[in-house]
């Protein structure tokens, strides 16, 4: 089959260059001309994704791939779409399928800036006109969202005719009789940064080869560019909150407008929202470079960046940090299982030794310091118990072995007792078999010489700490940041953490004022929410719901109590303001 005679330039649109053709055949049907590109009269030709690129790669020195990668706008979706999706379009655009590509690619519902015609830089038709004798139309200045020439700045022009005043069947050749040449540039400011930002990285969707990208893996860049910016929780659940936040501030509200990327925060299916969770949809490629753009500053960057696995712990070995263990602060350990913990969403790390010492902590470590901290002792081990014994014996005092085997000293207590009480167990077992030994067990036995002071006034004490509780919960109501009120805390702040831990059933008054006072998540976050509208309608504020989600710093799946306590404030507040 012989060739059509084409030529074909930098980044031109592949509908340009069958335009060009057209006119030059001296073909006066459009059909011949479609005919003799695609092999078939029933085509309408398109501007973004053509099809029959089969046919026509045979009748040209281009392969199919070299077409769709080089002159028409797929690169620009590709890896933004799910791979199946992704080789179903290439089929389609190689083939003669019918089915609508436009669909499929995303740009029916998630279609924004619409261009009604083909758009042209006038310097870079100045120098096409130069170099090759003749204008065409380029990829780049026909995206959707792209304002300006990423190779000049200046502002892009609709030409003058479109399908509106021609015939769907023909092409339409940029004539440089019809060309406006007047220069015209956005003025110097955050505005014209942005708008020629995505001019540039549109281009570089267009040029760059990332074909063995898709939606997924940009799905988990997303995600590790988040979690560095510490938007992230430990189970993976964006702060969206937070997220909204920060973007909306990186972004002007003029940008968002002109581009129709409006952030509604209340919606659940804002396009910010869309892209940071598991995706379901396919959104629009200039949404894409706005994410990317705020997440990594540098577009080439977030392209060639690895995607790491999480390791909040660092990549080990970790250290034993049994004192009683010959491998102490040696670093022997070389597994780490990761989990959530369910309250605060924090990864823990659980590491053991071969010594039986099991320790954990709360992430991400931060310092290389950090791997030799202990947030909580899962099982001590036999070699650990083993020279807890030992010192025992030595009747040295319950505060020394404490101090020489790094724990608190009710842990001595506790597991001296629960030493004391194998031992009795093993020393029946013994005497039943041996009567002569009963005698020389119990002797030894003896010697533990560990005791509790049991002379406590716990009435007084309960009275006393009752008196200090009081005072601190008014304190603690008024203190900004609001903090929430928890056992915890009015242990801490009134040093006493060990009392109300460990002997709360001593203290019946103290127990009850705690019971009453303390509060869960969700009455800490309807207290918050209260605080916030008090200040806002006091300031004769209008209230919106999304503003006191903000200020409040409520997660997504707040309760519907909240949710309740939220909209009676806006209407006790709002309805107030308007009389």
């Amino acid at each position: 089959m012989n060739k059509i005679p084409i030529n074909f330039y930098q980044d031109e649109i592949l509908y340009s260059v069958l335009a060009r053709y057209h006119h030059r055949s001296g073909n006066v049907d459009n059909r011949d001309t479609i005919e003799e590109a695609f092999g078939t009269r029933n085509l309408v030709p398109t501007i973004y994704f053509p099809t029959h690129l089969n046919h026509l790669a045979s009748r040209t020195f281009l392969s199919s791939d070299e077409l769709i990668e080089k002159h028409t706008l797929f690169p620009l979706y590709s890896c933004f779409l799910p791979e199946k999706r992704k080789l179903e379009i290439l089929m389609f655009m190689k083939g003669s399928s019918k089915s609508s590509i436009y669909t499929k690619i995303g740009t029916v519902a998630g279609s924004i800036c619409t261009k009604t015609g083909l758009y042209y830089c006038p310097l870079c038709v100045k120098e096409s006109l130069y170099e090759y004798g003749e204008g065409y139309f380029r990829r780049g200045h026909q995206i959707q969202g792209v304002f300006i020439c990423h190779i000049h700045n200046c502002v892009l022009y609709q030409y003058s005719q479109t399908y509106s005043n021609e015939s769907r069947l023909s092409f339409i050749r940029l004539d440089e009789k019809k060309i406006n040449y007047e220069v015209k540039f956005y003025e110097d400011g955050k505005l014209f940064e942005d708008i020629a930002m995505i001019a540039n990285n549109a281009q570089y969707l267009l040029d760059c080869n990332l074909s063995n990208v898709n939606q997924n893996i940009i799905y988990n860049k997303y995600m590790q560019f988040i979690r560095n910016r510490n938007l992230l929780s430990g189970n993976g659940t964006v702060y969206q909150s937070d997220l909204y936040y920060e973007f909306s501030k990186f972004y002007s509200n003029d940008l968002l407008n002109i581009l129709e990327s409006n952030i509604n925060i209340e919606s659940e299916s804002n396009w910010l929202k869309m892209l940071t969770r598991k995706p379901k949809r396919v959104t629009h490629p200039v949404r894409h470079i706005l994410l990317i753009n705020f997440l990594s500053r540098n577009f080439s960057l977030f392209f060639s960046k690895k995607i790491q696995s999480y390791k909040p712990f660092g990549n080990g070995p970790w250290p034993c940090l049994n004192v009683a263990c010959s491998y102490y602060k040696k670093l022997v350990i070389n597994n780490c299982k990761v989990t959530i913990d369910y309250k605060t969403k924090s990864p823990v790390g659980t590491f053991e030794c071969e010594c039986g010492f099991i320790y954990s902590r709360m992430g991400s470590d931060v310092n290389k310091d950090d791997i030799y901290k202990i947030g909580r002792i899962k099982y001590f081990g036999n070699v650990w118990n083993d020279k807890l014994k030992s010192l025992t014996l030595e009747n040295r005092s319950v505060r020394e072995i404490a101090r020489l085997m790094n724990c608190d000293s009710k842990t001595v207590i506790k597991y001296s007792k629960l030493n004391s009480i194998i031992e009795e167990k093993r020393i029946k077992e013994k005497t039943k078999l041996d009567p002569a030994t009963k005698s020389k067990e119990e002797k030894k036995r003896k010697n533990v010489n560990l005791s509790i002071n049991n002379r406590v006034d716990w009435g007084s004490r309960d009275n006393e700490i009752i008196d200090m509780l009081k005072s601190t919960y008014i304190k603690l109501l008024n203190k900004e940041p609001m903090v929430r009120i928890t056992r915890s805390l009015l242990g801490k702040t009134i040093l006493k953490s060990a009392l109300i831990y460990y002997y709360l059933d001593k203290l019946p008054i103290t127990r009850n004022y705690i019971d009453e006072i303390t509060e869960t998540t969700e009455e800490f976050q309807i207290r918050r929410v209260d605080n916030i509208c008090e200040k806002l309608g006091s300031d004769g504020e209008i209230l919106k719901k999304w503003k006191i989600v903000r200020i409040a710093n409520l997660r997504s799946n707040y309760s519907n109590k909240v949710e309740e306590r939220i909209r009676y404030n806006i209407d006790k507040y709002n309805n107030y303001l308007k009389f």
